[in-house]
């Protein structure tokens, strides 16, 4: 059972509560999801507000709130790792990104939360078993980059050369992608 599921009940008795009608334990699915959106547009306002006016144990509480409600939500658990490194709590923080990517291991998101972790630690053994898997489906650049770093760290350059390459056929020429590609093409001939 989801927090979701056991707040739209609580949402719609208080909505009941203050519009003077009685509680129906039957409302419409609809009703009952628009309930649930104002609630969180209520909590995302109010995030807002408060991470303005330097309140951030607050933003925190209440990001839990939404991470409990939408677990497999990817930008509010990204606000949330980015909160707990905010308040000085790394390791919390890397404990989260870990164990999200256990529960979401194909999301390129998640990898790539857990892989600039590794790489802020110069732990570069521990990125491709990260990325490997979702690298195929990846749009984003970073995930590229932070791979082939860690194989051109670990001197496996014709791995490192494979992630560019595989880059630069998903998207085109981009200047920055052939400049790698040149670049570790002379590594690889001797130069």
């Amino acid at each position: 059972m989801t927090l979701r599921t056991l707040l739209l009940p609580a949402a719609c008795c208080l909505t009941a509560i203050g519009s003077g009608q009685p509680a129906s334990t039957t409302a419409p699915l609809d009703r009952t999801e628009g309930i649930y959106e104002l609630y969180e547009a209520r909590l995302i306002a109010r995030t807002e507000s408060l991470f303005h006016d330097g309140r951030f144990e607050e933003c925190l509480t209440i990001l839990r709130i939404q991470h409990g409600m939408r677990p497999e939500d990817a930008d509010v658990h990204s606000q949330l790792v980015w909160m707990l490194g905010n308040l000085g709590r790394r390791d919390e923080a890397a404990s989260e990104t870990i164990a999200y990517r256990r529960r979401y291991p194909t999301s390129p998101v998640a990898c790539e939360d857990e892989a600039k972790l590794y790489l802020l630690a110069k732990q570069f053994r521990r990125i491709p078993p990260v990325l490997e898997p979702v690298i195929e489906s990846s749009t984003a650049l970073a995930n590229f980059v932070m791979l082939a770093r860690a194989y051109e760290e670990l001197g496996l350059y014709r791995s490192a050369l494979r992630v560019w390459e595989l880059r630069a056929a998903k998207i085109g020429d981009m200047q920055n992608i052939t400049l790698n590609i040149e670049r570790l093409k002379k590594k690889l001939a001797g130069g």
